[in-house]
């Protein structure tokens, strides 16, 4: 966890890699907080690669809609790849795994169109939402709710 923060290429920042559990917890509140799931008990662990489904992932969710759960998995950044072209961002799979909650009840099934078409509106959206975020800052944001 104690992993050094890496330059973006696209917008010259730094990615969100989390110096300890407070922050990555905060980061979950905020976000929970945005995405209007205040109303969900969401558990958040930083996992090594081993521990994902896929090893290609940054980023797991299972969750329970009738409970209002979930507990996601994020990529520890010391087992992420160097990629130029999509930097390991953990806030950005953060998002990207609390959107599949919103859009968990259209039940699309996987491998099918409708779960690969699913999935690219994830990543969009929660690309484009952070790097919006990151643009305003925090203060700007309170007093525009």
């Amino acid at each position: 966890m104690g992993t050094p923060a890496l330059e973006c290429p696209d917008c010259g920042k730094f990615t969100t890699d989390f110096a300890n559990p407070e922050q990555l917890s905060d980061c979950v509140s905020l976000w929970q907080r945005r995405l209007f799931l205040r109303d969900w008990e969401i558990g958040v662990r930083l996992a090594r690669h081993h521990e994902l489904n896929a090893s290609e992932w940054s980023g797991q969710i299972n969750y329970n809609t009738e409970r209002r759960e979930a507990l996601i998995d994020l990529l520890d950044p010391a087992d992420a790849r160097p990629n130029k072209t999509f930097p390991h961002d953990v806030e950005r799979t953060l998002v990207h795994e609390l959107l599949h909650i919103h859009l968990a009840p259209m039940g699309a099934q996987v491998g099918t169109p409708e779960q690969v078409a699913e999935e690219q509106a994830i990543c969009a959206l929660s690309r484009a939402l952070v790097e919006l975020a990151r643009q305003i800052p925090e203060a700007e944001e309170k007093t525009a709710a």
